[in-house]
């Protein structure tokens, strides 16, 4: 025997007024959903949240205490610095150890060390490059740091690294698709 199920009085939409607002609030998700924010890359839409933050802090600085304006400031200043804005953000930053890292970014040339690591593992010798992205703004070349000298440079990421990336994603996508052969193939590749 099949029994027929009605929903509750108080969960049907028959009332016109319930259904406008059901549709009012259907059309403003609609919205949200069709942002042009909602397919952005996460850089871009870091990009975009340090933007906003910055239009509403200048907005408010003025207007507050003094103490909340010191927090506002180092907030202003890392959204200036999310921008690529280094420069304008040392000026505002209000901590000497804070501004000094942002001075090495505002600073960074375009000469790459080439330092490397080198070292022996299983009594085979390797040599591995001392490089890595420090920070990444949107739409501006990396800033690659050194593990050895400390230095700075905004360029194009080295080759080095850019292989690196690709075997970290190579070994990432046979992780998810669970390619044990695979897996163990680029394993025995690295160890060679």
């Amino acid at each position: 025997m099949t029994e027929k199920w009605v929903l509750p009085e108080r969960y049907q939409l028959n009332d016109p007024a319930k259904l406008k607002l059901a549709a009012q609030a259907q059309s403003e998700l609609a919205k949200k959903a069709n942002s042009p924010f909602t397919n952005l890359s996460p850089a871009e839409a870091e990009f975009v949240r340090a933007q906003r933050t910055e239009n509403h802090i200048v907005k408010i600085i003025n207007d507050v205490d003094p103490v909340t304006q010191l927090t506002l400031r180092r907030k202003l200043s890392d959204a200036l610095a999310a921008q690529g804005r280094f420069a304008e953000a040392v000026e505002i930053e209000p901590s000497a150890a804070k501004q000094e890292e942002l001075k090495a970014y505002r600073d960074a040339g375009s000469f790459l060390c080439s330092c490397v690591n080198e070292g022996t593992w299983k009594n085979k010798p390797f040599r591995v490059t001392a490089q890595f992205v420090k920070r990444q703004v949107w739409n501006q070349k990396p800033f690659i740091g050194c593990a050895k000298c400390g230095q700075i440079a905004q360029v194009d990421l080295p080759s080095e690294l850019v292989k690196q990336r690709e075997l970290r994603q190579q070994s990432r996508d046979m992780a998810v698709k669970k390619d044990v052969k695979g897996l163990q193939k680029y394993t025995a590749e690295l160890l060679r």
